[in-house]
């Protein structure tokens, strides 16, 4: 009762205690024939200083019919977060924490080297750890 009556009383701010991971950035490579082809795609988040980390799906999770690949390679603002032997038709997804490399803007390269129609992937999740401020205020003269 006493924490109630601080709080309608306009007493100290509260946190509230959640956080939620959120995709801040999703694309599906799938190769076709002839040469490897290179993919860069450019994306920007809000919060860099969070805590981020990059999902790998290699083929379809829910549908074991679509191609794996057995080899790619995948750099974020330059820094080689896939390398090749990372990879096999074994694998069905990798996860690489990449705190420290997100900035608010980011390049995101990749190359898949497998058989065609091999299908990869690659989500950049975050982590919205950063509670929001909740103020309780008394209403004016107890009204």
């Amino acid at each position: 009762m006493a924490v109630l009556a601080l709080l309608l009383s306009g007493g100290p701010v509260v946190p509230a205690l959640c956080a939620a991971e959120f995709v801040a950035f999703k694309h599906t490579s799938i190769r076709t024939t002839g040469a490897p082809e290179t993919d860069t795609r450019p994306f920007r988040v809000l919060n860099p200083t969070t805590t981020w980390r990059l999902l790998a799906i290699n083929g379809r999770l829910e549908d074991p019919s679509v191609e794996r690949i057995s080899s790619a390679t995948a750099t974020l603002n330059g820094v080689a977060v896939l390398r090749p032997n990372q990879f096999n038709q074994n694998v069905s997804q990798l996860e690489v924490p990449i705190t420290g490399v997100i900035q608010a803007s980011n390049t995101l390269t990749t190359r898949v080297r497998s058989k065609p129609g091999g299908r990869l992937t690659i989500q950049i999740l975050g982590r919205d750890d950063h509670p929001p401020l909740i103020t309780i205020h008394q209403p004016a003269n107890g009204v």
